[in-house]
């Protein structure tokens, strides 16, 4: 089956896999807006499976994205 927004490669698969081991390692700004995810940990692991380093930075930031736009516009939904 083929959604769009799935990932399409091995690496893509394998980020993903990593980026939802580790999203819970958000990062939160002043009044609980999740700004973004700690993505050390999962370059490196992305990186040590074999994906070279830009492509890991590009893979998990796309998902860090992703991630941090539903929350917010979760969270935004919540509060009105």
């Amino acid at each position: 089956m083929y959604a769009r927004s799935a990932p399409q490669t091995d690496a893509g698969r394998m980020a993903w896999g990593l980026f939802k081991d580790n999203c819970w390692r958000a990062r939160v700004a002043g009044l609980g807006a999740v700004v973004g995810v700690e993505l050390d940990m999962p370059i490196e692991q992305l990186t040590q499976a074999g994906v070279g380093r830009p492509l890991a930075q590009d893979l998990l930031v796309a998902c860090e994205m992703g991630f941090v736009a539903a929350v917010n516009e979760k969270d935004g939904d919540d509060q009105g």
